[in-house]
């Protein structure tokens, strides 16, 4: 499908009244309407999902970088991939001690058997940041809610750039007892360019799900 072919497939639509668009910065989207939704959703998707017209320019290329995070997985064989709403819909219904998710990723997928947390980053946050987000994810590991974390970055120096910040966390905060990380916590962490991902890097940092301490990692925490 060619860009002009889509153009004009979603002109179509447009007259239909199935679907408007939006300009957002510098960006063109499109969303369905009610009239489309009723048309063209089915079981299982969100009848809510309408247009936001507060979404900014971030959010929506963070949203296409995250479906071109999902395309790409499936393209390697990745399977049921789980969106950040479905997720949120689902830690919903979990609250108090037993609470699985802790963090709530952009993503879930099975890749090679492995149940993998994607988080698809532009930018980077603060390392206070991510020291509380590793903190929530080796916890969610322990509890086999994921096995591990993929960072699916826009360049190759952000990802370089977040694994020196996982690398230099020696230390997180696991209800109210400072946990020294190990080799197999950073394992549980994995950085990636967008270009190279789900495919492995030749060179893989840390320690396998094999070598994991499980019994160590539990006894810490």
């Amino acid at each position: 499908c060619t860009p002009a072919t889509a153009y004009k497939a979603l002109k179509a639509m447009q007259r239909d009244e199935l679907i408007q668009s939006h300009e957002v910065g510098r960006v063109t989207m499109w969303s369905l309407t009610m009239h489309g939704q009723i048309e063209y959703l089915q079981d299982g998707d969100d009848p809510t999902a309408l247009y936001d017209s507060r979404v900014s320019e971030i959010t929506v290329r963070h949203t296409l970088a995250v479906q071109r995070a999902r395309l790409a997985a499936e393209a390697a064989g990745g399977k049921e991939w789980q969106s950040e709403r479905g997720i949120r819909r689902l830690a919903a219904q979990t609250t108090g001690k037993n609470q699985a998710w802790l963090k709530v990723p952009d993503g879930v997928v099975t890749l090679d058997g492995r149940r993998i947390a994607v988080e698809v980053e532009r930018s980077p946050k603060s390392p206070k940041r991510y020291r509380v987000i590793m903190a929530e994810y080796l916890q969610m590991r322990r509890a086999d809610t994921v096995a591990g974390v993929h960072y699916v970055c826009e360049s190759p120096k952000l990802a370089k750039g977040l694994e020196r910040i996982f690398k230099a966390t020696e230390s997180v905060l696991i209800r109210g007892t400072e946990v020294r990380l190990k080799p197999e916590h950073y394992a549980c962490f994995e950085f990636f360019d967008a270009a190279n991902w789900p495919v492995k890097p030749a060179k893989k940092t840390g320690v396998n799900d094999a070598n994991f301490e499980e019994k160590s990692f539990e006894k810490e925490f």
